[in-house]
């Protein structure tokens, strides 16, 4: 019995997460299998990717900027307009957000947003001296860069222990972190440079290096349909394609993957905004 009830709960629709909340409330036994991790990995299997639940924007308006969270599916936020809100990066079902420090006048604050749960959760600032350029992703990674020395440094926030590892840097006069969202690709975050560099950071040995990005290209960063890393070249309605491989001496490159024309996908008007 038990077994057919997993299969049943397996089916609910993703895009809509309250089914799962108002199952785990029938009886103690659905409780407990709903909130073992077990389903949990069955349920992302039987479901392959995430359901999209909704995108954030960054706008202006009386305050100087705030995030919306805008759903793409039945789930609600509690509010959805975010104040002072400045939102960096999003991942695993988070989202990290850079918002003014409420007792220090001047400094931002870190926040980790879990929309599902409206559970909110400050991170403390890494280093108190202020940077040319800073760059977060959702692990939490923070990045910067003192253009005027050259050097590119990183860190890592750990949830478990509250704190910041120690700090990994690299020399390298070209090498500028972008405020930008970051890559996950396996055991590395990928940030964009602000010049034509690419800078990774390995999470597990926390060793920071550059790669060659392709130059003279407007676009980000993103990953690739078979998990690899990739960067899409934006020129005006056409999406340029390229994948980091590597290559049978070993050594890596940017191939061409593809061409899209958002012409033949969108509308004029869709295109118009």
């Amino acid at each position: 019995m038990e077994d057919l009830v997993e299969q049943i709960l397996l089916r609910l629709p993703p895009k809509d997460p309250a089914c799962l909340v108002r199952a785990s409330v029938v009886c103690k036994p659905w409780r407990r299998l709903v909130a073992g991790p077990a389903f949990r990995r069955r349920y992302r299997e039987f479901h392959r990717r995430p359901h999209l639940l909704g995108v954030l924007q960054i706008l202006q308006g009386d305050e100087p900027y705030y995030s919306r969270f805008v759903p793409t599916s039945v789930f609600r936020v509690v509010d959805p307009v975010l104040p002072c809100w400045l939102v960096v990066d999003c991942r695993h079902g988070r989202a990290l957000f850079a918002t003014t420090n409420p007792h220090i006048e001047g400094t931002l604050d870190l926040v980790v947003w879990e929309p599902m749960t409206d559970d909110q959760r400050r991170v403390p600032q890494p280093s108190p001296e202020p940077e040319d350029y800073v760059d977060y992703a959702a692990a939490v990674a923070f990045v910067s860069t003192d253009k005027g020395k050259g050097v590119t440094s990183a860190r890592l926030y750990s949830s478990e222990t509250g704190a910041w590892n120690e700090t990994t840097s690299l020399h390298h006069p070209e090498a500028n972190a972008h405020f930008a969202a970051s890559v996950h690709v396996g055991d590395a975050l990928y940030f964009r440079g602000i010049g034509n560099y690419t800078i990774e950071y390995q999470l597990t040995t926390a060793r920071l290096s550059v790669l060659e990005a392709l130059a003279k290209c407007n676009g980000r960063l993103v990953t690739m349909e078979d998990g690899g890393l990739g960067f899409a070249a934006v020129d005006n309605t056409i999406i340029t394609l390229w994948a980091r491989e590597t290559g049978p001496e070993g050594a890596e490159t940017w191939t061409h993957r593809r061409v899209i024309d958002l012409k033949t996908l969108l509308s004029e008007d869709a295109l118009s905004h």
